[in-house]
């Protein structure tokens, strides 16, 4: 019989029947199905297909549920005040769902009081807590949207800690295309690093290492393989890290500072082949060139990406999250305007970075790669800065010789970031809560090139002149890598 999920119908005058068209509705796909109409008149029949049952075909939002809803569609959704933020790949806004429209599961509101609570009553109970980013996509592509739709969805899979959550997916009517996020009280980590340090006490070099760790391992979730719905291995990568698509998510009853969540799907991609592993590797469209590695630059806007994309990503946000955490925004500011390029006119509507590297003598071949000098002038001076902390200081070092590495091959996987800091760091999941990280020192899969202990700051067992050996790469014992003077700091004091 006729239910609520056959909604909405199409009258077929000719036929005299409403149609009932085949459709996702809740994650749940709904075969095509005909009805006899209930109502005598043809125009009655036809008001109510055209407006009437738009009144009662308010969808329920939640459990990462995709749904396909027609132009007309009313949505109980409500947009607050302040301006929206627009990104590379859609527009987002702060909104609350009416709660009798959620899932239990994204509800604070019970289901038995949404039923027996008058409307007004029921957001001024959900008013806290019911926040969500609405993103509706730039591109009126489906094609775009079901390629981001697919990677959030293998993203949940995952079931990682500092990943994104989705809370719904829709379209509606043919060219609008939304995706339905918690929202982040925190923003983003760039605005977060506006705020001064101090505010957050003594233990927010502990809490950023924590949470540095945490990313980390779900980049390594990431590319780790994951069967497919063939029965396949799939290989993912994000391949547009940068700060504005971290997000910092805080708790009322949550004494940390804040969780970070990697968001921002736009670019994810999954491949039955390990992406690790490519020789040519995949075409997307370019990220943000301010954190892309030098290979990004080989193919234009074809560039060619693989999991080692992410792993320079993240040694440049890294860096600049170890420089906040010591010396503030002021910090990350000045540090940013170091590598500020001058305008090529009047009208250029923001500030452009130099990314993380330079090409010599304007040559792109992988040799002429180098990190950029006020890169490398910023980590030595780190590295003799007694106020950045012995722990500091030796995640700076694995930035330097295996992260901010040109050469792809010797640049670590995120398998072996995440040993060096369990095996430095002593951090551990779920065994070590952030509130009790230490640093331990250990060998983990470093390999020692002949270099005496230094003494840097009050730290005399700091060793700095350790090379990373990326798992898989069949280094030898015993065998030195060829590592470039420029990332191991020989010479330097």
């Amino acid at each position: 019989g006729l239910t609520d999920n056959h909604l909405p119908l199409r009258y077929d005058q000719d036929r005299n029947v409403f149609v009932s068209d085949a459709r996702i509705i809740g994650g749940v796909k709904r075969d095509k199905a005909e009805f006899t109409p209930f109502l005598s008149a043809v125009t009655d029949c036809a008001r109510f297909a055209r407006d009437w049952q738009h009144q009662f075909c308010i969808p329920v939002f939640g459990n990462a549920e995709y749904s396909e809803l027609d132009a007309r569609c009313i949505l109980p959704i409500f947009r607050l005040g302040g301006r929206s933020e627009s990104g590379s790949y859609g527009v987002v806004d702060q909104v609350r769902i009416h709660p009798a429209h959620l899932k239990p599961e994204n509800n604070v509101v019970s289901q038995v009081e949404c039923l027996n609570v008058l409307t007004d009553q029921i957001m001024k109970m959900s008013e806290k807590d019911n926040k969500f980013a609405l993103k509706k996509l730039i591109a009126e592509s489906e094609d775009e949207f079901n390629r981001e739709r697919e990677a959030l969805a293998k993203i949940q899979s995952l079931g990682h800690d500092h990943l994104i959550n989705l809370t719904a997916s829709f379209r509606r009517g043919q060219f609008e295309f939304y995706f339905v996020f918690p929202w982040a009280e925190g923003g983003d980590l760039r605005h977060f690093w506006e705020q001064p340090t101090s505010q957050f006490g003594e233990h927010v070099s502990t809490w950023a290492l924590g949470q540095m760790y945490g990313v980390a391992e779900a980049i390594k979730k990431m590319h780790m393989p994951l069967n497919s719905y063939e029965g396949t291995e799939e290989y993912g990568r994000h391949g547009d890290l940068r700060p504005e698509n971290i997000l910092v998510f805080r708790s009322d009853g949550d004494s940390s500072i804040g969780k970070l969540r990697i968001t921002d799907a736009g670019l994810a991609r999954f491949h039955q082949k390990i992406t690790n592993e490519r020789t040519a590797g995949t075409t997307t469209t370019s990220g943000s060139i301010e954190y892309a590695p030098p290979e990004s630059l080989e193919e234009g806007e074809g560039v060619k990406r693989s999991q080692k994309y992410d792993m320079w990503s993240l040694g440049c946000i890294f860096l600049e999250f170890v420089i906040w955490v010591v010396e503030g925004r002021t910090g990350v500011t000045e540090f940013r305007r170091e590598r500020l390029q001058k305008k090529s006119n009047v009208n250029q509507p923001c500030d452009v970075y130099d990314p993380y590297y330079l090409v010599q003598d304007g040559n792109t071949a992988m040799e002429n790669y180098v990190v950029h000098p006020k890169v490398i002038g910023r980590i030595l001076s780190i590295k003799r800065d007694p106020r950045y902390v012995r722990q500091l200081r030796e995640l700076v070092h694995i930035v330097e010789i295996g992260l901010l590495v040109a050469d792809i091959e010797h640049r670590l996987d995120a398998k072996s970031l995440v040993n060096e800091f369990e095996s430095r760091m002593g951090i551990e999941r779920p065994q070590v809560a952030s509130s009790q990280l230490q640093f331990v020192r250990g060998s983990g899969i470093a390999a020692r090139v002949n270099s005496p202990e230094h003494e840097t700051g009050n730290d005399a067992s700091y060793r700095r002149q350790e090379v990373l050996v990326p798992s898989g790469t069949g280094e030898k014992k015993g065998r030195k890598p060829r590592w470039p003077s420029r990332y191991l700091g020989i010479g330097s004091s």
